[in-house]
């Protein structure tokens, strides 16, 4: 509901994650398989020296950056060798208001809602949507543990997706 009155969220995102080639991504809030939230974490940009949180918006199927929002994480994942060996903690926390992302435990970028992306594009609200991945051409890294937790009338949580990938 962009430009209106938009409906009250509270959730997080969580997984564990590594980056082996190129990039690992983590989709979230998707309204439907062409319009969604994929946080990108990416040693390819740098060619090989710098592990980039690059946020995307997908909007009407098509992919832009969130350039104003892209973060040096090098230092929190320890490098990016180590992030290939070594498991980082990702933490999305989504509101209606703002999307503020944790790794290990450090806050490494706050972004506004309605903010536009490097091709000016505007993303929908985020919705309780869809969680997913995405990888493309020579992309390889691991998910693990990747969760939403609904935290708006429990602040417990209530987890509405849960995968371990045991099974």
């Amino acid at each position: 509901s962009q430009g209106g009155a938009s409906e009250q969220i509270k959730y997080s995102v969580e997984a564990d994650i590594t980056c082996q080639t190129d990039a690992v991504s983590l989709v979230f809030a998707a309204a439907d398989s062409k319009n969604f939230y994929m946080w990108q974490f990416n040693t390819e940009e740098s060619k090989g020296k710098e592990v980039l949180l690059r946020p995307h918006a997908c909007v009407n199927n098509a992919f832009s950056v969130y350039t104003g929002n892209v973060r040096n994480i090098t230092s929190v994942v320890g490098s990016v060798d180590e992030f290939a060996k070594t498991e980082a903690h990702v933490k999305i926390d989504v509101t209606q208001d703002s999307i503020k992302t944790y790794v290990n435990g450090t806050l490494v970028d706050t972004l506004a809602v309605g903010t536009k992306t490097g091709t000016g594009a505007v993303a929908h609200t985020p919705v309780i949507g869809t969680i997913g991945t995405r990888t493309s051409g020579s992309e390889t890294g691991t998910i693990d543990n990747f969760t939403l937790t609904d935290y708006l009338d429990n602040e417990a949580g209530e987890v509405v997706y849960s995968y371990d990938f045991d099974s």
